[in-house]
Formats: structure tokens, sequence, C-alpha cells
């Protein structure tokens, strides 16, 4: 019986990306291959919008490419494509310089 009170909990410890694979888009895999790098209290929530994940971790990026490619189809020209992913390099850059909180 206590093992079935853990189950709900371990299922939440599991991504859910793990078992699908990566999207087609490049930006996409970019912003999971991202996420992934994080350390895990800055991992976006099940629960947590794109938007209101990135302003807990304070994400300085323009997620207006993603969410053009994301939802709308939009084909993003190589130049944006590539300022999105230095942005988020960049976040990931500045997480390594900073001591923790």
């Amino acid at each position: 019986m206590n093992h079935s009170s853990q189950e709900p909990e371990e299922r939440f410890e599991q991504s859910p990306r793990s078992i699908h694979p990566l999207p087609d888009s490049p930006l996409r895999q970019h912003l999971i291959q991202f996420e992934q790098a994080l350390p895990p209290q800055q991992r976006r929530r099940p629960f947590e919008t794109l938007s209101a994940w990135a302003n807990r971790i304070q994400l300085d990026a323009s997620l207006l490419s993603y969410l053009e490619t994301r939802y709308d189809q939009v084909e993003i020209t190589p130049q944006r494509e590539e300022a999105f992913k230095q942005q988020l390099d960049a976040h990931l850059l500045r997480l390594e310089k900073e001591p923790p909180l």
C-alpha cells in the first residue's frame, strides 16, 4: 500500500518528453535541449505556460520565434533561429557563472 502512494510522485519526476521523439523543428529541439540542460528546479513544470516558465527563470529571450514555429507553423529565417539559440545559450552561460542563490 505504501508503494502506491509513492507512484504519483515518481510519475511527476519523470519527464514526459523522454518518451516522445524530438520535433522536426531545430528551434523546438533546441528549446527542449536547453530545458534539459537546466538545473532541475529551473525546468518547466507540467502546469506552467511557456511565458510563466520564462518569467520564473528570468529567461531573457524572445519566445516569438518559438511560438510562431510551434503554433503557427511559420518558417523562421535562419537568422532568427540562430538569434533564439544564442539567447538560450547565453542564459546557460550566465547560470554557469552565477553562484547559486
